[in-house]
This record gives structure tokens, sequence and C-alpha cells, in this order.
């Protein structure tokens, strides 16, 4: 069951990339996290579809549900002209190890 859990959150992190990209994108364009994520649609994800799939107008999505009802935040940064992203989840044999709030977050 940790497995199925683990392979859904791993998808969905998968099927964000794009979406990702844009909101890095618009954030470098403006300078700003503010707004990036605002009007950003969210993909329709394959397979299993979870609960609730949101962008924040700050860029940060959440995603919850699925088999062991996970949570995923993934979180951008703007420093010095470059997005980087944080992925923080649980519970943690439901996300992938670089989610896990037990992870060292880099």
């Amino acid at each position: 069951a940790d497995y199925r859990a683990r392979a859904e959150s791993g998808g969905w992190l998968a099927q964000m990339q794009d979406t990702q990209q844009i909101i890095a994108t618009r954030a470098l364009k403006a300078g700003s996290l503010n707004g990036a994520g605002s009007g950003v649609e969210p993909p329709r994800l394959e397979s299993t579809v979870p609960d609730l799939l949101r962008i924040e107008d700050s860029g940060m999505i959440i995603i919850k549900g699925g088999h062991s009802g996970q949570t995923l935040l993934l979180i951008p940064a703007l420093s010095e002209g470059r997005i980087s992203w944080t992925c923080i989840g649980g519970p943690d044999d439901a996300v992938p190890e670089h989610c896990r709030t037990s992870a060292p977050q880099s």
C-alpha cells in the first residue's frame, strides 16, 4: 500500500513539471513570485486524480488525496535570479523521499 501511494505521489510530481516551469518563467520575468501562480491552470493529471489540486497566487502548488490521503506542497523560492522548489509532504511512507518532512530539506 505504501508503494502504491508513493507511486501516485511521484506521478503527480512528474506531471506538475510543466506547470512549475510556467510559474518559474512568470516569476523570473516579473522578478517576483507575487502573482506568479495567478490564473495558471492545473494540468489534468493522468491515472489517480487527487481530491485537491490548487495553485496559489504565490506559485505554491498543493496536492492532496490518493491512496493514503497524502499531501504534497511544492513551494517556489526566487533568489539571485533563480527559482528553486521545495517539496514537503506526508505521510512520510506515502511520498517520495525528497518530500518527506523527516528528510533534510535543501
